[in-house]
């Protein structure tokens, strides 16, 4: 883990389960809208846990609408981020 990795993490980070029928659709619309991932994991096909910066938890929200995927916060961490609920 580099350093901007962990200044990302102690700046706040959620964990989140994205779901839906293309959740590979909800990572393109993530790169062109500047939500950055810091971490990628499949569990299965339609189904995938990332985790992302607190700050940008809004804007992945609002991709995961335009893409038909949910959003779950399943972890948070860091000073900034608010507990899962």
């Amino acid at each position: 883990m580099g350093i901007f990795d962990s200044l990302n993490r102690a700046a706040g980070w959620y964990e989140v389960r994205v779901s839906g029928a293309l959740p590979a659709a909800f990572l393109n619309g993530c790169a062109r809208s500047g939500v950055a991932l810091l971490s990628v994991r499949a569990e299965d096909d339609y189904t995938l846990y990332v985790c992302l910066r607190s700050r940008d938890l809004g804007r992945a929200g609002r991709v995961a609408k335009r893409t038909q995927c949910s959003l779950e916060r399943t972890a948070a961490g860091g000073t900034a981020a608010a507990p899962a609920a």
